[in-house]
């Protein structure tokens, strides 16, 4: 399976993005002027496979809204907008594009969201000695919103079936 991958969106007549992966790690941060979306996607799936966007806005802006429905992916968004200022102490580095420093932002914001999700899905599947479906479990309890148990039971038939 390709790195699972939480993408942070600023759009707007400049487009920046921000990747990380499913450890908090920056795997790239870019941006550019008038970036469309068939072109964000080809640059994006050429990190891993995408499960989070995030923006920060509390209504979905429409570019990030298909960007998630083109990837399949889960769209984080805050209750209300976040401030520049809260965004700033998100990023430590000195990072001068505004438009890649939010989108960097942005996916650290979704990142801090899921991090004690990611935890415990880590402690549940140490406990099966199942490390290795790390980014792949975290992946299906984000986008199905079931419970670790029900989605690791589901797993295992399936694996026994094939098997």
């Amino acid at each position: 399976m390709n790195k699972a991958l939480i993408v942070g969106v600023d759009p707007g007549t400049t487009v920046g993005y921000a990747v990380l992966d499913f450890n908090g790690e920056i795997v790239k941060v870019g941006s550019s002027k008038e970036l469309n979306l068939d072109y964000l996607i080809a640059e994006l799936l050429n990190y891993g496979c995408v499960r989070i966007i995030a923006t920060d806005k509390k209504k979905i802006p429409s570019f990030v809204n298909k960007l998630g429905a083109r990837l399949g992916a889960k769209v984080i968004n805050p209750k209300k907008d976040l401030k520049v200022e809260f965004k700033r102490s998100l990023v430590q580095s000195k990072i001068n594009n505004e438009h890649e420093r939010d989108a960097l932002s942005v996916a650290l914001y979704a990142f801090k969201r899921c991090k004690n999700l990611f935890k415990r899905v880590d402690t549940f599947l140490a406990k099966r000695n199942q490390e290795h479906m790390s980014d792949y479990f975290k992946s299906k309890v984000i986008k199905e919103e079931r419970s670790m148990t029900d989605i690791y039971t589901e797993l295992i038939k399936k694996e026994n079936i094939n098997v």
